[in-house]
């Protein structure tokens, strides 16, 4: 929200209180269903952190809090149970007590840093605050192949999804190699479809 949009709703008066209510109600709607509704995309998208918020609960965790002990950006106030109660709030039906996301078997399952899968582009950037969630992490060496390729720009979180950052060079280069990567692995669908079909295709590694 921009300061010209927040000074409007704070001071034009509306029938529901002040718009700015609306809009907190709006922002709110991660904690309840909302029915789709295309004439109002900002549901939509509150809607599909709802589904985000389904896998931290249940599967990654990956709670914002506080240094358990040395330095810390966050507030130790700030503890796992925080987290874990939204959840109970977000999904009453699902959860009657502040869940613990099963992260052994999330890692288990998907290998953790150790992913295999054919035809998987990692990309990451160098200032995203998630990276050490990432095969990039910087305890880590992996190298990238054909199949598996591992780019990393000098991007931040999500910037190499938005073709408007590619004025950072390195991340236009790291999305230029996605879309070669897709090109070959797309060209070579047809073939690959036919030796599928007379069951002479080679195994693929998936997950």
């Amino acid at each position: 929200m921009t300061i010209s949009r927040l000074a409007w709703e704070l001071t034009t008066p509306t029938t529901r209180s002040g718009p700015i209510l609306a809009s907190i109600s709006e922002k709110m709607t991660p904690y309840t269903f909302v029915p789709p509704d295309l004439t109002r995309p900002f549901l939509l998208y509150c809607s599909a952190w709802r589904s985000w918020f389904w896998t931290v609960c249940h599967e990654f965790g990956w709670f914002q809090t506080g240094a358990p002990s040395g330095p810390t950006l966050v507030s130790r106030l700030v503890r796992p149970i925080y987290s874990e109660r939204q959840c109970t709030f977000m999904f009453k039906d699902a959860f009657a007590q502040p869940p613990v996301p099963n992260t052994d078997r999330t890692n288990s399952k998907y290998q953790g840093w150790n992913v295999k899968a054919d035809r998987l582009f990692l990309a990451n950037g160098h200032q995203d605050p998630w990276r050490e969630a990432t095969i990039s992490a910087e305890s880590q060496h992996f190298v990238g192949t054909p199949l598996q390729p591992i780019e990393v720009s000098n991007g931040f979180h999500c910037s190499d999804m938005a073709t408007s950052a590619r004025i950072d060079p390195t991340v236009a280069a790291v999305q230029d190699k996605a879309l070669a990567s897709f090109k070959t692995w797309l060209g070579a669908w047809p073939k690959y479809k036919r030796e599928l079909e007379a069951g002479v295709a080679p195994q693929v590694r998936g997950l």
